[in-house]
């Protein structure tokens, strides 16, 4: 019984650290030392968790998230996947055509590999249809 009230009381303690380290935080080092070394006092603890829920998602240096849900799967992939891995999905591709831009700032041949690839993956979804 005692040991049963001791490991729920140290999870419950260590919670503010678990949610920083499941949701990546970038302080989630700093989460943990607020919270082991202040938490006994209720307001260190009450600070780190509210830490830990606000602290932003990391964010790569394009801005972009690391990672985003599929539509189809819900699993967690690259922010910049086109194709899910999990359930091999091609929702993440814009449907959209793709907007001209001025030709003089691009290199036309580099273009052909994503023109024939989008091209491929038009022909799919018309056939699935």
């Amino acid at each position: 019984m005692e040991l049963t009230v001791l490991l729920i009381g140290a999870v419950v303690y260590l919670l503010p650290c678990g949610i920083a380290y499941q949701r990546k935080a970038g302080a989630a080092n700093g989460i943990m030392v607020l919270n082991v070394l202040l938490g006994w006092t209720g307001l260190g603890w009450i600070g780190a968790l509210v830490w830990a829920i606000a602290a932003p998602a990391p964010v790569q240096e394009d801005g972009r998230a690391e990672e985003k849900r599929c539509p189809q799967c819900a699993e967690w992939i690259q922010a910049q996947a086109l194709v899910c891995k999990h359930c091999g999905s091609r929702e993440l591709v814009v449907s959209a055509p793709l907007t001209p831009v001025a030709a003089d700032n691009l290199d036309m041949g580099k273009l052909r590999p994503c023109e024939d690839e989008f091209a491929k993956w038009q022909r799919e979804q018309a056939g699935s249809r």
